[in-house]
């Protein structure tokens, strides 16, 4: 409830605020409030999470990609998997940036990329497995490439094909048990 408030101010910023291109890194400033924080006094490891919902928000209001995913019907996306990596804390009321943007596809999942900084220092790094679903069947990211507009997303980095091939061999190992 308390990312509500988050919520809606960054979509009426992001809705009418200058369009950026689908292959652009978007960035805001937020602050740590009293309520983010866990009983270490810092960010809590959570909250970094869903300020990241946030930020794929706004990337897509930004974008175009959520007017166009209305449009087509892909629905607004659907997360499939995280990895981050947290490297400082976020101190009450300290300030930071948050910044998003498209990473590359593999294997129809798109990436994207978003990455916590404050004090001109990195605090966390993520890198968030996207899909787009129209009914409940993944949509290519060609045919959403194609329809808006651009012959590429991303760099499409190899890292993006060896994390993907990282996660399928941990959860053939977990499967295991089960």
């Amino acid at each position: 409830m308390n990312l509500l408030f988050r919520f809606f101010y960054q979509i009426i910023k992001s809705t009418f605020s200058k369009k950026i291109s689908v292959n652009d890194m978007d960035s805001c400033y937020m602050r740590v409030w009293p309520h983010d924080l866990d009983l270490n006094f810092h960010l809590n490891n959570g909250r970094f999470l869903s300020l990241m919902d946030l930020g794929r928000t706004r990337l897509g209001i930004k974008t175009g990609l959520f007017k166009k995913s209305l449009e087509k019907k892909w629905g607004f996306g659907v997360v499939g998997g995280m990895s981050i990596t947290y490297l400082k804390s976020l101190a009450p009321f300290q300030k930071f940036k948050l910044t998003s943007k498209l990473a590359g596809y593999h294997d129809g999942w798109f990436f994207i990329e978003q990455r916590f900084e404050s004090r001109e220092k990195l605090v966390a790094a993520a890198l968030v497995k996207v899909a787009f679903l129209r009914s409940g069947k993944k949509v290519m990211p060609e045919e959403i490439m194609n329809e808006m507009g651009v012959d590429h997303i991303g760099e499409n980095k190899e890292y993006l094909e060896n994390i993907f091939n990282s996660e399928k061999e941990f959860l053939q190992f977990i499967k295991k048990d089960y």
